[in-house]
């Protein structure tokens, strides 16, 4: 690892749920969940539509959508509720493979921009912003120099 990184003494490795990545807007009492193509996707996902009471303050939240069944990632069953069009048919697999909102930085608080500070400055900051539940969630990482979770 030092070869490739020589001028890396710390690497943080997030988790990887099997997701939509997507960014949380969280401005007063609404919240809006946009997708890499700027589109809104909480429309699909409506058991997301209170996940802005876990959240302390206006900020704008980097993370991404996961659905599990059985504590696994299912990216099938989350693949299919981004293709649904019919709100009952999105009402159904919301009741019975519900999403959830896992963030994993933070690039906006109040009227801060924090994209430019040290990566784990932002993640205290997410880890204050957020009241976890089984709806949201503060993505878990690795810091160091670890062995890699992946073979």
């Amino acid at each position: 690892m030092k070869k490739l990184f020589p001028h890396r003494k710390m690497i943080i490795a997030n988790t990887n749920l099997k997701n939509i990545e997507v960014i949380l807007w969280r401005l007063h009492i609404k919240e809006a969940f946009r997708n890499k193509r700027n589109m809104q996707v909480l429309w699909r996902f409506p058991e997301l539509k209170e996940n802005y009471k876990n959240v302390t303050k206006r900020c704008i939240l980097d993370g991404e959508i996961a659905v599990l069944v059985n504590g696994v990632p299912d990216f099938y069953r989350l693949q299919k509720r981004t293709l649904l069009t019919d709100r009952f048919k999105i009402d159904m697999e919301a009741s019975r493979y519900p999403a959830c909102f896992v963030a994993f930085d933070c690039i906006y608080q109040e009227n801060q921009e924090l994209l430019w500070n040290p990566l784990m400055e932002r993640k205290m900051h997410l880890s204050d912003l957020v009241a976890e539940n089984s709806r949201i969630a503060v993505s878990r990482y690795v810091e160091g120099m670890g062995k890699t979770g992946h073979s």
